[in-house]
């Protein structure tokens, strides 16, 4: 496995999207294909070139531009190269690229390496992880290296991560931050922790706020618009499953405890 940085570090990307080219031999399978930085491709390039071997299977674990945005790039380099990603959502940026269905299960193969699907929904809906032979998780956005993500639907976050955590992880290369050998259960089950503690928190605080009074105590410190907008995404979902477990309501835009 080599780890080929995206070359777009931010504030969520922390480092920048990684992305991972897979097995050895002359085909190759590539793991996310950054957010299309020209350095991203001048890297692969010397990769490839360097290996003797061309990518022949890109597997996308979610729709999000840091994970898709390259994959004009790699086609521009290897046109034979089909592209999975998970379709059975209807999303607009499925019309982007000549997408394969991804499917939970599927399984590919390439020299010294064979990675299963999973389908991993929750950070956002066609979210896939990938699993090597060697139970090694290509987590994608599900679990960072340092940093917690964001996620669209607090249940299936929940119920995605304790399907991994069922799966004997023995190291966790995320899309984003550091790789996780030492450890790696006990970063899956902190990250659930952390999720139920959130909410719990969440809970405590509700008597009768707006989203916006509640995410203020809940989150001082999201200073700047786009730390904002995505800490009010998590917290709506911490929200629409808290009303959904009958445990809060809506009325007017403010939330009750039930």
């Amino acid at each position: 496995m080599i780890l080929i940085p995206g070359y777009n570090p931010g504030q969520f990307t922390l480092k920048g999207t990684n992305t991972y080219l897979m097995g050895t031999g002359k085909a190759r399978i590539l793991i996310d294909t950054g957010e299309g930085k020209e350095e991203y491709k001048m890297h692969l390039k010397q990769i490839v070139d360097n290996e003797q071997c061309e990518i022949t299977i890109v597997l996308i674990t979610h729709h999000h531009h840091d994970h898709i945005g390259g994959i004009s790039q790699v086609l521009e380099l290897f046109p034979n190269s089909q592209v999975y990603k998970n379709l059975d959502h209807n999303l607009e940026s499925d019309k982007l690229y000549p997408f394969k269905p991804l499917q939970d299960g599927q399984i590919f193969q390439v020299e010294n390496c064979t990675i299963t699907a999973i389908s991993l929904p929750g950070h956002c809906v066609d979210h896939f992880g990938f699993m090597t032979s060697n139970q090694e998780w290509f987590s994608g956005d599900c679990l960072l290296g340092g940093s917690s993500c964001y996620m669209e639907n607090v249940k299936q976050y929940l119920q995605s991560m304790e399907k991994i955590q069922n799966m004997n992880i023995k190291a966790i290369y995320p899309g984003h931050g550091y790789t996780i050998i030492e450890g790696a259960q006990e970063a899956i089950q902190n990250q659930i922790q952390h999720r139920k503690n959130r909410e719990q928190q969440i809970y405590q605080v509700i008597n009768g706020q707006s989203i916006e009074e509640i995410k203020n105590i809940v989150y001082p410190d999201s200073n700047d618009g786009y730390m904002r907008k995505v800490v009010k995404i998590t917290l709506q979902a911490h929200l629409n499953k808290l009303i959904e477990d009958k445990l809060v309501i809506c009325k007017d835009d403010l939330f009750y405890k039930c």
